[in-house]
Order: structure tokens, then C-alpha cells, then sequence
């Protein structure tokens, strides 16, 4: 969508977890990129997940020094939990953002990023990254490009 010279774009993630039987050491975890993005704590771990990523982009028609400007709001819920315990409220956590990002195309590293979080309601024993700064990856779709055929192998 767009007004003016201003666009607008949404991205929605939805990601299920399960592993039935783990070996010991094994588990699915919400921190960080795995769910909670800047979010750190051993007790987020477990052998079920559910997470919902959501995130609001608008580019802007600004430029300063060959870079151009996009702001962001993002909000990341997860629950997670392990196989003997029961689905409560206790079990979901949560990640709020609002950030900018800044692109230049004629640098080697051209997206870097500025976000400030909130966590709600971080377990005690975490280690919640407010703020956090750096590069953004290009996203690459390699899914789309076809390959060989291959035998997939389930243990």
C-alpha cells in the first residue's frame, strides 16, 4: 500500500514446533532469532513452541547522504512449553519493537539497523537486549530455485 510517497508493507510470520521425543539436550527454544528476537533465557526452552512474528514497515521518501529511511514496529508472541507441563498463560511471552533502518546501495553493507524492544513479561532469569544495532542480512529465497531430486530421510 502506499500515500503519497510514503509505502507501506506488513509481514506476518507463523512457526509450530514440535519434537516428540528428544534426545537429552535437546530442546526448541523462543529466544532470540528462534522466537523472541533480543529476548535471552534458559527457562524459554521446551519441546512444543508456537510463534507469531508480526511486523509493520514504512518507507519513507527520505534521503540524507545517498541513505534512504524505513521505520518499523514489530511485535513477536510465543508460547512455548515442555511435554509435562500444562498450556497456561505462564507459558507466553512477549516482544515489542520500534526501529529504523537505513540503506545505502553503494556501500558493501548496505542495511543497518536501530531497534529499540520491550518485554513485557520476561522471566526472571533472562537477559533482555533493549537495544540493539548492525547489519541486516539480504533476505534470499534459494527455496524458489529448483534442484535435483533427493531422498529425505526421517529417524
Amino acid at each position: 500500500a502506499s500515500l503519497n510517497r510514503f509505502y507501506f508493507r506488513q509481514f506476518f510470520n507463523l512457526t509450530y514446533q514440535y519434537a516428540p521425543n528428544p534426545y537429552e539436550g535437546d530442546f526448541v527454544s523462543l529466544e532470540n532469532n528462534r522466537g523472541i528476537p533480543g529476548l535471552f533465557c534458559p527457562s524459554m526452552r521446551g519441546d512444543e513452541k508456537l510463534v507469531i512474528n508480526l511486523e509493520s514497515v514504512t518507507f519513507t521518501p527520505l534521503r540524507l547522504l545517498g541513505f534512504r529511511f524505513a521505520f518499523f514496529l514489530a511485535a513477536d508472541m510465543g508460547i512455548i512449553r515442555k511435554h509435562s507441563q500444562p498450556l497456561t498463560s505462564d507459558n507466553l511471552f512477549t516482544g515489542l519493537g520500534i526501529g529504523v533502518r537505513f540503506r545505502n546501495d553503494l556501500l558493501v553493507f548496505d542495511t543497518f539497523e536501530i531497534k529499540l524492544s520491550f518485554y513485557p513479561n520476561a522471566p526472571q532469569d533472562s537477559e533482555p537486549r533493549y537495544f540493539d544495532a548492525g547489519g541486516v542480512p539480504h533476505l534470499r529465497l534459494n527455496d524458489f530455485y529448483p534442484g535435483e531430486p533427493s531422498t529425505l530421510h526421517l529417524y
